[in-house]
């Protein structure tokens, strides 16, 4: 039987009633001991999310492209503190 064609509007409408599964996610990513949560994308609404649910995690944005550097040199261990 051939794959079902979808509409965009049927394909619109599948996105909005669709569930999200974002509380399963967090908690399989807690029950993995995660410890970092980076979300890149205008806006913080899943940072936010994650914050109030996984009181734990490190959570950093992305917002623009300028923001990748600063978290590679948040990530990034210090050169002092690894010495000569």
């Amino acid at each position: 039987m051939p794959d079902r064609t979808w509409t965009r509007s049927e394909r619109f409408a599948e996105q909005l009633l669709a569930p999200l599964w974002w509380t399963e996610t967090v908690s399989t990513l807690v029950e993995l001991r995660v410890e970092l949560s980076v979300e890149v994308g205008p806006h913080r609404v899943l940072s936010g999310l994650c914050r109030r649910m996984a009181l734990h995690f490190a959570v950093a944005s992305v917002e623009q492209p300028a923001d990748i550097d600063g978290l590679a040199l948040a990530l990034t261990p210090s050169m002092s503190a690894a010495g000569p």
